[in-house]
């Protein structure tokens, strides 16, 4: 079973109020004459969060990616509003240009590129296109695309990751 993401921090964005699911997200913070100050942090139980306002990653561990609560074990592309549990790369090797059609379906801003446990960045051509479209690409290992992804999304960005994950 993953760990579950245990905290939360709350967010106000378009008048509605949301929670970015990270444990280690930076804490709101103001200077107050020239000292920095926490303000309006509230630690919550993940469960909190509304699962019908999109698709969160729950949990994510070395066996697994949870999804709204649902586990996978194999590459995934995640959006706030769509999910395909059947991306075929299962390793950064197996990463090609195509497999970014898929993700470009999605509409996306910005493309986290999650590459399993380790950061390992794949060759340029292979993203170029994102990159002529006008979309940002990050590549991270996947628990920082998760943590990420998560953050973002609950500030209503348009991103997606693709999180390779070996099947």
């Amino acid at each position: 079973m993953p760990t579950l993401l245990k905290s939360a921090t709350l967010i106000r964005n378009n008048g509605k109020t949301r929670f970015s699911l990270c444990t280690l997200c930076p804490l709101w913070q103001k200077k107050i004459n020239g000292h920095t100050q926490k303000t309006e942090t509230h630690i919550m139980k993940f469960a909190e969060e509304d699962p019908t306002e999109g698709y969160f990653v729950t949990a994510y561990d070395e066996t697994c990616i949870q999804i709204n609560g649902k586990n996978f074990d194999s590459s995934l592309i995640i959006a706030p509003d769509a999910f395909d549990s059947n991306w075929p790369p299962a390793s950064i090797d197996d990463l090609q240009s195509e497999h970014f059609s898929r993700i470009i379906e999605f509409k996306p801003e910005l493309v986290l590129l999650g590459t399993g446990q380790k950061q390992s960045f794949p060759a340029v051509e292979i993203y170029a296109g994102l990159i002529q479209l006008g979309i940002g690409v990050d590549v991270m290992d996947t628990g920082a695309a998760c943590r990420t992804y998560n953050i973002l999304m609950s500030e209503g960005r348009r991103v997606i990751a693709g999180l390779i994950f070996p099947g």
